[in-house]
């Protein structure tokens, strides 16, 4: 909904959580978004999970992160 174009797609973990990034370009903001729930249902599914969710944009590009514990100790 926010990017368009060919999606990079990174999934990394340590101290016991995981990481979910996907970056792309930034949508053209003339284009009309689609429905649903965006950013903010993504951000309460993942904090409901005990995760966090970050989106930036910077440099023409969007880019969201998502990190959820496996276990373990906290930091």
């Amino acid at each position: 909904k926010h990017g368009t174009g060919p999606v990079t797609l990174t999934v990394g973990s340590d101290n016991h959580e995981i990481r979910v990034t996907v970056t792309n370009t930034i949508r053209d903001a003339h284009r009309p978004a689609e429905g649903g729930f965006g950013l903010i249902g993504m951000r309460e599914r993942v904090t409901s999970a005990g995760g966090t969710l970050e989106s930036v944009t910077a440099g023409g590009q969007f880019t969201l992160t998502a990190t959820m514990r496996t276990g373990g100790r906290k930091k």
